[in-house]
């Protein structure tokens, strides 16, 4: 009973964080300045549609308010150019459907059911104001693939931990460590995302990098691939890499090594118990 239980408050946590996650890359996929940045980087993409420099204030797509209360099939998207058409789920006239429109994570694609919102270029012509996928796509598409894989990673480090905490090998001190740590670290992780996207002051890396050691790379590992901050640089992956991979380490220096014994007693370590004895 003691382990059935267990097993079942890691899998309710970890579905609260992936619940977490769902909600942060829901607020974060439709800010009006990544939509911005898009319409400075696809112009004059078809000579049917006016340039979006061209457009009035009025006719940006992510400044209006319209609910997305129009459904259909994104039939054509030429990802290339960055734009496609939406035929409408009653039938009628393909409406017109750009990049910088689209509210949602990742890129669009063809054959995928969507609910839209209807605006007016600066000629009058009817064009999406906002879509995004409907149904079960919409879920899929608000979590980026490498969210999946990182709370794969994630559960597995955590189901090791709680078995060797079952096991008697790892006192509860470990995992408040590494559950605590990592849950500030991903908290920081967005406040920066949110300094960097509105200019404001940003968190120091080595501040970062110095969580990551403490025991807050599994937080910090969620909230890159939630958050889609810190993936593209290079060098901070290599230094990230190395803060888990020293923390990992040192874990194992804690729990095998003989002279960290006196460190595993103030730890809380039951001393009756060693993994020296499985490893050796």
């Amino acid at each position: 009973q003691p382990l059935r239980r267990t097993w079942l408050s890691i899998l309710q946590c970890f579905l609260g964080l992936l619940a977490c996650c769902y909600g942060f890359g829901l607020a974060g996929s439709d800010g009006s300045e990544n939509l911005y940045r898009s319409t400075q980087k696809h112009e004059g993409l078809d000579p049917r549609w006016p340039s979006l420099a061209l457009l009035g204030p009025g006719d940006l797509p992510f400044q209006g308010r319209s609910a997305l209360n129009q459904k259909g099939l994104l039939t054509a998207w030429n990802d290339a150019k960055g734009f496609g058409f939406i035929t409408p789920e009653d039938g009628g006239e393909r409406i017109f459907a750009h990049i910088s429109s689209y509210a949602g994570r990742g890129r669009p694609a063809s054959n995928r059911k969507v609910t839209y919102s209807i605006t007016k270029d600066a000629q009058g012509r009817p064009r999406a104001g906002r879509f995004q996928y409907a149904g079960a796509a919409k879920v899929g598409a608000s979590i980026a693939p490498g969210v999946w894989l990182a709370a794969a990673v994630v559960l597995v480090f955590v189901t090791i931990l709680a078995g060797l905490f079952q096991q008697g090998y790892l006192p509860v001190s470990i995992l408040a460590a590494y559950g605590g740590v990592s849950l500030a670290l991903f908290v920081m992780y967005w406040i920066d995302k949110r300094s960097a996207q509105r200019g404001g002051q940003r968190t120091s890396e080595n501040t970062l990098h110095l969580f990551e050691l403490c025991c807050g790379w599994p937080g910090a590992l969620m909230a890159q691939q939630v958050f889609r901050h810190k993936t593209r640089k290079g060098s901070y992956q290599f230094v990230f890499w190395l803060a888990v991979l020293a923390n990992l380490g040192a874990l194992g220096w804690l729990l095998v090594a003989p002279e960290a014994m006196s460190l595993r007693q103030q730890l809380g370590f039951d001393l009756s118990k060693s993994l020296q004895l499985l490893i050796w």
